[in-house]
C-alpha cells in the first residue's frame, strides 16, 4: 500500500486558533504579533501586502488569496509598501469571542479587508518542520482544484454572530490543510506514490506515517518503499537525520504509546497491542518485557493516573527543533 496525501494531512491539523478582522485604511498597516507559532492571513476585501515574519519580501494579495506564515515572528499587514505601521498585540493574548472582532487602522475609508487567524502547530511534527515557511494560494490558481473554494461575501457574512469563532477555526483548518496540500501534491504520482527528488521531505514523512500510524506493520522494506528509495537509502539517511536506526525508533514509539495507554486508559492488553502495531498479544508482551523489563499487566496494576505534563506518544526529533527561520 503506497502513503495517500490524506494520511499526512491527518497529522498538520492546527490548534488554540484566534482570529480578527483587519481593517486597513489608505497607506495604513499592522504590524501583529502573536505567541502562536503560525499565522494565516485571507484578503476578504480589496487588496493588501503582506510582509511575513518582518523579512522584507512582500507579498501582494488580492479577494480571496490567502498566505500562511509558519513561526513567532511579527506579521505585517499593510495597503501600501510605504504605509504608516502601528503595533498591535491583539493576538498576544488568549480570547473567547464568540465572534471575532474587527480591528481598524488608520483613517478614513476601509481600502482593505483582511481576516487574520493565529494559530498553533506542533513544531514537533517533521512535516511541519519541513515545510516552506511561507505559503500562498491564489484564488485564481485555487479554483475548482481546492478542498475548499472560498466565497468570501457569504465567509464575511458568515463569521459574524454567535458561534463564528469556532466556524472560523474549522475554516482556517481546511484553508492550512488545503495550503499544505498545494505544497505537497506535486509530490505524488497518480495521487499516491511519492515522486523522486524531495529529500528535504523523506524523512519527515516517514516519522509522519509512524506517528500517525503506529497500528501499520512497520518494516524497513514498507516504509522504503512509501517514500520511494531503497531499504539501504532510507536506513542510511534516518539514522544520520534521527541518530538511531528507523525500527529501532519504530519500537520505541510503539512501546511509548502503549506504556500511555496502559498508564492513562482502562484498556486491555490485547487492544494495546493491536493499537501499537502487535498482531499478537505474546509478541507484544516480549517486545514490552524487553523494553521496560516488566510485562505489560504487570505495568498496568503499577501505574496509577499521573496528570504530569507529559504528551502522549510525544518524541524528540532534535534536528527538526531549530529556530524559526
Amino acid at each position: 500500500m503506497k502513503v495517500s496525501l490524506s494520511d499526512l494531512l491527518q497529522s498538520v491539523r492546527i490548534a488554540k486558533t484566534d482570529t480578527a478582522f483587519i481593517e486597513l485604511a489608505a497607506d495604513a498597516g499592522a504590524r501583529l504579533t502573536s505567541v502562536r507559532n503560525a499565522f494565516l492571513h485571507l484578503v476578504v476585501e480589496g487588496e493588501a501586502f503582506v510582509d511575513a515574519g518582518g523579512t522584507g519580501k512582500v507579498e501582494r494579495l488580492g479577494p480571496g488569496d490567502y498566505l500562511t506564515s509558519l513561526g513567532t515572528r511579527p506579521q505585517i499587514v499593510m495597503t501600501a509598501r510605504d504605509a504608516r505601521i502601528t503595533a498591535s498585540d491583539y493576538f498576544v493574548a488568549t480570547h473567547t469571542h464568540d465572534s471575532p472582532p474587527t480591528i481598524r487602522f488608520g483613517r478614513g475609508r476601509c481600502v482593505a479587508r483582511l481576516l487574520s487567524g493565529a494559530f498553533h502547530l506542533p513544531v514537533v511534527n517533521p512535516l511541519v518542520r519541513a515545510l516552506p515557511r511561507h505559503m500562498i494560494v491564489r484564488k485564481a490558481d485555487a479554483e475548482g482544484r481546492s478542498l475548499l473554494d472560498v466565497d468570501i461575501a457569504s465567509l464575511a457574512r458568515s463569521a459574524i454572530g454567535p458561534g463564528a469563532t469556532t466556524l472560523l477555526t474549522s475554516t482556517l483548518d481546511v484553508l492550512f490543510m488545503q495550503a499544505v496540500r498545494s505544497e505537497v501534491a506535486a509530490l505524488f504520482k497518480d495521487g499516491l506514490q511519492i515522486a523522486g527528488g524531495v529529500d528535504r521531505f523523506r524523512i519527515p514523512i516517514a516519522l509522519s506515517l509512524v506517528h500517525s500510524h503506529p497500528d501499520r506493520r512497520w518494516t524497513l522494506a514498507r516504509l522504503a518503499n512509501e517514500v520511494g528509495v531503497s531499504r539501504s537509502t532510507l536506513a542510511a539517511e534516518f539514522s544520520a537525520v534521527v541518530g538511531e536506526p528507523l525500527m529501532q525508533y519504530v519500537t520505541r514509539l510503539r512501546m511509548t504509546r502503549a506504556a500511555d495507554m496502559l498508564r492513562w486508559q482502562p484498556v486491555a492488553v490485547a487492544d494495546v497491542a493491536w493499537n501499537v502495531g502487535y498482531e499478537s498479544v505474546s509478541s507484544f508482551t516480549r517486545a514490552f518485557r524487553n523494553f521496560f523489563g516488566v510485562t505489560p499487566a504487570a505495568y498496568q496494576r503499577a501505574q496509577a493516573p499521573r496528570y504530569a505534563e507529559a504528551i502522549s506518544g510525544h518524541m524528540h526529533w532534535t534536528p527538526f527543533l531549530g529556530d524559526d527561520d
